[in-house]
């Protein structure tokens, strides 16, 4: 993280990173450090530390790649640290297939009680479609040979109550003239506090990339 910020003329500007507990013992006055395990930048005024910055978006999962597989897991990445999160998936498919997730708890599948609203959007055209008490819960389509992008929301994963989730999905059908946009709006209605996911697809493979960040409390 870059640290270009001027607390005054007369300040001395050290950066550095450590955690909350590991601060400076003997910090000079405009002194900048950015804490790993509160995500945010503080800097010493001559007497005290005092916050400066914090992200509301943290990163829980580094961007992470994928090469040709038929699903790419994430196991630890839920936790009481956040109640909402966001993941982004950048992926193409080796056929025409759709995208799907699987919650998972303690490395093991879920592979039931996923409900969900589907509505397609093509040129003019629009179809909807709802389904329920499926095995997993679809949150992307792909044509083949062409690259979909996935921003997929989930809340409370880790409560032990149903975690919903929402995902918006851009792909394209013959050509990348011809996007579409395909939206999902849905629950695992199980009361089970889950702790990681798998990303699947209905037939063939896929390779891309995942990301994932969790919505800061305060």
């Amino acid at each position: 993280m870059p640290f270009s910020s001027v607390l005054g003329a007369s300040s001395v500007i050290k950066p550095g990173v450590c955690t909350s507990t590991t601060r400076p013992t003997v910090p000079y006055e405009g002194q900048l450090i950015y804490e790993t395990d509160t995500d945010r930048v503080v800097a010493y005024n001559g007497s005290a530390w005092v916050y400066t910055h914090s992200s509301g978006l943290v990163l829980v999962k580094a961007e992470t790649a994928f090469n040709a597989v038929s699903s790419v897991t994430a196991d630890g990445v839920f936790t009481s640290a956040y109640t909402n999160y966001r993941i982004i998936i950048r992926y193409q498919c080796s056929t025409s297939a759709e995208l799907a997730m699987k919650l998972r708890a303690a490395t093991v599948d879920t592979s039931t009680n996923y409900n969900y609203q589907r509505f397609v959007a093509e040129s003019s055209s629009t179809n909807a479609v709802r389904s329920t008490s499926q095995a997993q819960a679809f949150i992307g389509q792909d044509g083949g040979a062409f690259t979909g992008l996935t921003a997929l929301e989930l809340s409370g994963p880790q409560l032990a109550e149903p975690t919903i989730y929402q995902a918006v999905n851009t792909r394209n059908a013959s050509a990348y003239t011809t996007p579409q946009v395909v939206q999902y709006f849905g629950n695992q209605s199980a009361s089970t506090a889950f702790d990681g996911i798998n990303f699947l697809v209905s037939s063939g493979t896929t390779s891309g990339s995942y990301t994932i960040y969790g919505y800061a409390k305060s």
